[in-house]
């Protein structure tokens, strides 16, 4: 039996693991690389945060983008990446395909259709959590939760 292990923290490039259960071995390491620099992401935040199987393709959340990536070939597919994905964080693909990804450093869910980002919820829109706020016009893609 074979599973799918997503890795986060301390690695030099985004990595998906295929284990061999019953032997306890790694069998395969799917680097997920990209042309957009790990540069400012802190060490302990390199990685996957969110990883789903759907229609045959492995969905995977990095900091700032999510990889549409081949299971039997490793190869990388699509990757969706949008200025407002900073931290990102529980990547669920629906039964329509949808992609929904929290957007840990703007406190948001952010939806995919089609290839389209579009926001979908933020926690500073609440008007009962306090006066509400917008976004700057900025890429956060490489800024920390200070910075953003």
């Amino acid at each position: 039996m074979h599973i799918i292990a997503s890795m986060r923290g301390y690695v030099e490039v985004p990595c998906l693991l295929e284990i061999n259960i019953r032997d306890q071995k790694i069998e395969r390491v799917i680097e997920l690389r990209s042309s957009h620099p790990l540069d400012n992401i802190p060490d302990s935040k390199r990685g996957i945060s969110g990883i789903q199987f759907y229609n045959g393709l492995i969905y995977a959340a990095t900091w700032n983008a999510i990889y549409i990536v081949c299971p039997t070939d490793s190869k990388v597919l699509e990757i969706i990446t949008n200025r407002c994905f900073s931290d990102l964080h529980g990547l669920y693909v629906d039964q329509c395909g949808t992609i929904w990804v929290a957007s840990t450093n703007l406190d948001g869910i952010y939806v995919v259709k089609d290839g389209i980002v579009e926001p979908f919820w933020h926690t500073w829109e609440e008007r009962r959590l306090g006066t509400p706020l917008s976004l700057d016009d900025q890429d956060y893609r490489y800024l920390t939760k200070e910075k953003s």
